[in-house]
């Protein structure tokens, strides 16, 4: 199943297997960076009620922002983290990677296992 906004131009798949590394194991992910003419708040209203109605749940721990973010959002379910991260685009990426686009907004959406003996915090009020 994918989850992605209508009009979402994918700019980019990114994805890894679990392997171990210098820093310990890393878990299997997969991303893609989408590009769309919404604003962040209606990518966050977008994934928030998609995901809410699959039985995600909001998870403050998965929110830690890159370097290059402006802002981002985590939820949680079983043994998987899904996690949206809003680029700040001249910073994160060279200007070909938008494949000669104008996009009001750009972010990564990624999915990622975790240890399933965390579980997902409790639901949080909005």
């Amino acid at each position: 199943m994918a989850l992605r906004m209508s009009d979402a131009v994918d700019l980019g798949h990114f994805w890894s297997d679990k392997r171990s590394t210098l820093d310990g194991p890393q878990d299997a992910f997969d991303a893609h960076e989408f590009g769309v003419q919404n604003s962040d708040a209606e990518v966050r209203a977008f994934y928030e009620r998609e995901l809410g109605r699959l039985g995600w749940q909001v998870d403050r721990l998965a929110t830690s922002m890159d370097t290059v973010e402006l802002a981002a959002w985590g939820w949680c379910k079983g043994a998987m983290i899904f996690r949206i991260g809003i680029q700040d685009q001249p910073r994160a990426f060279r200007p070909e990677f938008y494949q000669g686009h104008t996009f009001r907004t750009v972010f990564d959406a990624r999915i990622w296992g975790r240890d399933p003996t965390l579980g997902c915090p409790e639901r949080i009020p909005r």
